[in-house]
């Protein structure tokens, strides 16, 4: 709006001063929503008419920004400082009239406007809320993290505001913080939580929680939760392969894992049955054996020739369901057939 090129011109037997800077600085935008504001006049003034009823802030549909005011005299500045935030994405207007000078002199009344920030938002999240098998290694690993509308203050940021619950979406035996550190780029204003071990767990569910982030213009963001469940790791391959034919009916059984397993979960989690009818299940001979890091497991079906070994021209099916690894992550549900010779 500018200053007093429209007022009309009151004489003065002292004269007259201006207000001769404002802050913030005329029309503004993307005000802190807690900012104070100040006009600095042309000389020294009468405190005695520096009061709620000569300076004002307001919004421009007439709200009242309650508020104090301080004046500097070395500098010449007066202050308002509200007692409250302002409202964001707001157009706000500051009045001053009806001070005068220290000698009396005549200050025209002065009006200027400026706009606070926009509400402070997230714009997106990762991965996305109630997802379900969320990539964890490979082409399309995701990461967890949130971006906002605008720069957020990085110095009030810590794993306390932004975090994730792990807890196993198999047995639910475990429950607790991933270990991990924030990183912020304020080009894309993105905020992301790098887990301590490089990665997401596989077959886990996850709890996000983001709390008490400030942006820059001092808004802030009070609470945003959001679950999402990573996928199963896999089972790479079986020994005899998939819909094998002329097995020998003493050939061992290998199954090939994406990582090492609880040698614990192995028992009575993978089973060798016939196919067709009832299904009876072959029971191997002897234990397990592992190899490769524990990520190769064998079952023998014959030892000595007094064992009986697989029936001949027999279609099994390899079944492997509730096998995890050291770390609790579930393998994915196996299926894989071969026939006998």
């Amino acid at each position: 709006m500018g200053c007093n090129s429209g007022d009309p011109y009151v004489p003065s037997t002292n004269g007259t001063m201006a207000i001769v800077n404002v802050s913030p600085v005329e029309n503004a935008s993307n005000v802190p929503i807690n900012s104070s504001v100040s006009v600095t006049f042309e000389r020294g003034i009468d405190i005695r008419t520096l009061n709620r009823a000569t300076i004002k802030l307001s919004s421009i549909s007439g709200t009242s920004i309650p508020g104090n005011i301080s004046y500097d005299p070395s500098t010449l500045v007066a202050t308002y400082t509200p007692v409250v935030n302002m409202e964001e994405g707001t157009h706000y207007e500051f009045t001053v009239s009806e001070v005068k000078g220290a000698d009396e002199e005549y200050i025209p009344p002065y009006v200027f406007r400026f706009i606070t920030a926009e509400e402070f938002l997230v714009d997106r999240i990762n991965p996305r809320d109630n997802v379900d098998g969320v990539k964890v290694v490979g082409i399309g690993k995701q990461e967890i993290f949130a971006t906002f509308n605008q720069s957020i203050d990085v110095s009030q940021v810590s794993t306390a505001n932004f975090y994730a619950i792990e807890q196993s979406n198999i047995t639910l035996d475990f429950e607790e913080i991933m270990p991990a550190t924030l990183v912020y780029d304020d080009t894309l204003r993105q905020l992301t939580i790098k887990p301590q071990r490089g990665r997401l767990k596989y077959s886990t569910e996850y709890f996000v929680t983001l709390r008490d982030v400030q942006s820059v213009n001092n808004g802030m963001i009070g609470n945003l939760n959001w679950t999402f469940s990573t996928e199963e790791i896999r089972v790479n391959a079986t020994e005899p392969s998939s819909d094998a034919m002329n097995i020998s009916t003493g050939s061992d059984i290998s199954i090939f894992f994406q990582a090492a397993v609880d040698r614990l979960s192995v028992a009575g989690n993978i089973k060798l049955k016939e196919a067709f009818g009832v299904q009876k299940e072959f029971f191997f001979v002897g234990e397990p054996e592992y190899d490769l890091g524990d990520t190769k497991v064998t079952f023998r079906t014959k030892v000595s020739s007094s064992d009986i070994g697989l029936k001949n021209n027999t279609r099994y099916e390899i079944l492997i369901d509730g096998v995890v690894t050291a770390d609790g992550e579930r393998f994915q549900n196996f299926r894989s057939f071969f026939t006998t010779e």
